[in-house]
């Protein structure tokens, strides 16, 4: 049975539901395929539960920082069973938000694979659904632990199927490519052993492990490895380049380095990972160069934290001639060249692997599909980082200003003073900003102190509108908060 739609998208991410509401709301027919659950990695496997995870970690902090000043007598406990739980009930109650969403948008949301056979076709293979009394977790999109499943809305009931491995045929006059992207694997002796995780893989542990090795020193090794020796493991951390957090500012991976390691994080920055070895007694052992050694690591569980590769596999006819680079090879617009094919977020080649920017990237491709201009500057990307302090920057680095042969100078406003930060008991903390010399044009920020998520959109409305320093400095910010200190960054 074949479907006509003026949209279809496949996959079922911050890209695709956003890009899936947006079109429902200039009046298109639209349909979403998602194989597994509908937010995708992000709301599912990333983003949500680790910050889930991240927010009691904090708590915990926070509660040891006050029993050693003696306001608590007694240190607090995890309780892992519970913290699985409470993550997974976020996870739920945010996916019910989105299936809202989606629902009072008339979007035809369609359980299955989808692959793109032919200008204006795509192919839905079913995979099976819980909608039957089952568990999620024994259905189609067996990688949630509990909740409902993505219904099947509208003439796409119609063409439902009875059996795993259905086919139904969807035209559109318009197609977006939103199928996200995986964890890569690591071509290293013994990382199929069990035992051996990826980033999806935390979310399945029942316990604790006593030894966590990270391979890998980027934001979600980092942020895991945050959690974890907040949680009592002993955890390592294996990093190929010379510093963690290597594609962001120099003192941002400095200082975090200095504050894992006081949480009894060990980090080997330089030292390459040569194979992973089963031990006699159970343990994993990673052994890794350093410094022209060969040392070992001993872990329970080995995390491979090394990056992500996009989901393109499979994902068109080779006949159709979408352009493959690590990722489909669009245009600014995420138009890929052959007519009626979009792309946006992850899958893309070349792509910040963001949630927020796949959402903006998606809807952008959707106003122009619908023949509207979009205002969103899909270059100012701002990033954050979840640890305890956190971290957020947006724009440019000194050390990316000086390569383009810009004159910038940087100011930086150290917390210490800060009621708020003095009140919280937050370590290291500062704000700096980097600007053009001979104008005080900011070029960029890097934060790393307590809410500097939520206070990075002031620097990255600062970048936009390419302020200085001064008519930033003409605000009145609230007293006692955090984000007053940024005027210490913005008096002359």
């Amino acid at each position: 049975m074949n479907i006509k739609y003026d949209l279809v998208i496949i996959g079922a991410g911050p890209a695709g539901y956003e890009a899936a509401a947006r079109a429902a709301a200039y009046g298109m027919k639209t349909a979403l395929i998602e194989e597994k659950e509908l937010g995708g990695t992000c709301l599912n496997r990333g983003c949500i539960p680790t910050k889930a995870m991240l927010h009691t970690t904090e708590l915990m902090n926070e509660c040891r920082q006050q029993m050693e000043e003696g306001i608590f007598d007694a240190p607090p406990v995890c309780d892992f069973r519970k913290l699985a739980e409470r993550r997974q009930k976020v996870v739920d109650t945010l996916r019910s938000q989105v299936e809202d969403l989606l629902k009072r948008g008339k979007v035809d949301v369609i359980a299955g694979r989808g692959r793109i056979t032919a200008p204006g076709m795509v192919e839905v293979t079913a995979g099976r659904k819980a909608s039957d009394g089952r568990k999620a977790s024994d259905g189609w999109n067996d990688a949630a632990n509990t909740g409902g499943s993505v219904r099947m809305q509208g003439e796409a009931q119609a063409a439902q199927q009875t059996g795993d491995g259905e086919k139904t045929v969807l035209c559109a006059g318009n197609i977006l490519i939103a199928a996200g992207s995986s964890s890569a694997k690591l071509p290293v002796p013994g990382a199929d052993l069990p035992g051996v995780i990826d980033s999806d893989g935390v979310f399945a542990l029942t316990e604790i492990p006593e030894e966590l090795v990270i391979v890998g020193g980027g934001v979600i090794g980092v942020e895991i490895a945050s959690v974890f020796s907040t949680l009592g493991s002993k955890v390592t951390i294996i990093e190929m380049l010379p510093r963690i957090l290597p594609n962001m500012d120099r003192e941002l991976g400095q200082n975090l380095a200095l504050i894992l390691k006081k949480q009894g994080v060990e980090i080997h920055a330089k030292a390459g990972l040569k194979r992973i070895d089963k031990a006699d007694h159970g343990k994993l052992t990673c052994v890794y160069e350093e410094k022209g050694k060969e040392c070992a690591a001993s872990a329970d569980k080995v995390l491979i934290a090394t990056g992500r590769r996009a989901n393109v596999s499979g994902i068109a006819d080779d006949s159709l001639g979408l352009k493959i680079d690590r990722g489909i090879v669009t245009d600014e617009h995420g138009f890929t060249g052959v007519p009626g094919i979009w792309a946006a977020g992850d899958v893309t080649a070349g792509s910040p692997l963001l949630a927020h920017y796949a959402s903006a990237a998606a809807c952008a491709v959707i106003d122009r599909i619908a023949g509207k201009e979009s205002s969103t500057d899909l270059k100012l990307v701002p990033a954050c980082i979840y640890t305890s302090p956190e971290i957020a920057c947006v724009g440019m680095t000194e050390e990316a200003a000086k390569a383009a042969e810009i004159r910038v100078k940087t100011k930086k406003a150290v917390m210490h003073g800060n009621a708020r930060t003095v009140i919280s008991g937050a370590g290291r903390s500062f704000m700096k900003v980097v600007f053009e010399e001979e104008t005080g044009v900011i070029l960029g920020a890097q934060l790393m102190c307590s809410r500097a998520s939520d206070m990075i959109d002031e620097f990255t409305l600062a970048v936009e509108k390419q302020l200085t320093l001064k008519e930033m400095g003409c605000i009145i910010r609230p007293h006692p908060s955090f984000v007053e200190a940024a005027g210490d960054l913005f008096r002359l």
